[in-house]
Order: structure tokens, then C-alpha cells, then sequence
């Protein structure tokens, strides 16, 4: 879904949801027994463009996404049952901030920053059943903040024949109170020998 606020804002809203679900049911005189796995991802993002002028627009996103996997078996018998679950899972709440500067068709400046909060569920194994002092619960989670800033240039010369696309990326990444950083230098270049030939040369480091 998108709404129109006039020639510089624009607000738009997009999501999904899909599952993939395997399972059985059994039942024999009085035992019956259920299991199954599934996995699903979900995701939802708001982005805000708005137009500062005809060389300069920024995009603004909330995005947040989530996807979990789960291993399940239940059974009973008259009075006695067993339950076992498995599972494991990361969700994501992030936020991005994008501006793009055009201040001629042959040159682009990109640059922005981004927060991404990571809450991971490396394995959470629960079991229970009709004997509570047998009961197990393990479960493990980490939580992990990473942040990034960057800024690149596109720029075309020499009758578009030859194109360069130096960037620069500084990245964060916060887990159990410990800060590791890195910055990631990348480079791209290509020469258009004639229209259906040319030479291209990368450097990226991350």
C-alpha cells in the first residue's frame, strides 16, 4: 500500500507472511501421538520518500522481520503424556536512513546509516510430561545491536566510457557489551572499450 502526500512525500507499506508446515496425527485405542515441524518468515516495512529537490531525495524505513523454525511431538496415553519442542529463530528490528544526491546526470552520491537490532534464538528444548520432577527447559538467547554508515560516488566521464564507484562502509557490531568494528573499503571501475566489449576491476573488503 502506498499514499501520495504531494509532489515531495510519499509513504509506503508493504509486509509478507509465509509458512511451510509439516505434520501427522496418529491415535491407536488410547495413545495417540502428534508431530510435525514448520518454519515461517514474516516481514513488515514502512519507508517514508521525500524529495528535497530535483538533485536530492532521501528514503526513511522501519523494517522489521522475524523468522522461526519449530520441531514438535506430543503424545498421550491415558493418563501419562510427552510433550518435546524445539525451537530456534531470529527477528530483526531495524531502521535506515538513505539520501541520494544527482548533481548531474553523470555523477551520484549515495550515503546513509543503519540500526539493526538482532534478537537470536540459537535453540530453546522444552520437554515435559506427566512426571514434573523430569521436566527440561534450555534455552539460549543473544541479543546483538549492529550499526553502519557509508557513502559512495558514481561517477561517468570520458563520454560514459569509463565508470568508477569508490565507497566506503563503517560497521559496528554490539554483542554482551563488547563493541568490534570494521571498516569496509570497496572500488569499481569499467572502461567500454566499444559497445560490446569492456573491462571491469572490483575491490571490496567486509
Amino acid at each position: 500500500a502506498n499514499y501520495d502526500f504531494g509532489n515531495k512525500n510519499k509513504l509506503f507499506l508493504s509486509g509478507y507472511f509465509g509458512r511451510d508446515k509439516f505434520y501427522m496425527n496418529e491415535k491407536i485405542n488410547e495413545n495417540s501421538m502428534k508431530a510435525g515441524l514448520f518454519w515461517q518468515n514474516s516481514t513488515a516495512t514502512l519507508r517514508w520518500n521525500h524529495l528535497f529537490n530535483n538533485k536530492l531525495f532521501s528514503n526513511a524505513s522501519i523494517i522489521f522481520s522475524d523468522y522461526t523454525m519449530d520441531i514438535y511431538a506430543k503424545e498421550d496415553y491415558m493418563n501419562d503424556f510427552f510433550n518435546l519442542n524445539y525451537i530456534s529463530g531470529i527477528q530483526d528490528y531495524s531502521g535506515k536512513y538513505d539520501l541520494y544526491y544527482h548533481p548531474s546526470s553523470n555523477h551520484s552520491i549515495r550515503g546513509g546509516l543503519n540500526m539493526i537490532y538482532h534478537i537470536f534464538t540459537p535453540g530453546a528444548f522444552v520437554v515435559k510430561n506427566s512426571d514434573p520432577s523430569n521436566d527440561i527447559n534450555l534455552s539460549k538467547r543473544e541479543d546483538g545491536i549492529e550499526n553502519s554508515i557509508y557513502l559512495e560516488d558514481e561517477i561517468k566521464t570520458f563520454k560514459n566510457k569509463i565508470r568508477l564507484n569508490p565507497g566506503i562502509r563503517l560497521t559496528s557490531f554490539i554483542v554482551k557489551d563488547k563493541a568490534y568494528w570494521s571498516p569496509e573499503p570497496r572500488f569499481s571501475g569499467s572502461y567500454m572499450i566499444k559497445p560490446d566489449l569492456s573491462v571491469k576491476i572490483s575491490y571490496a573488503s567486509m
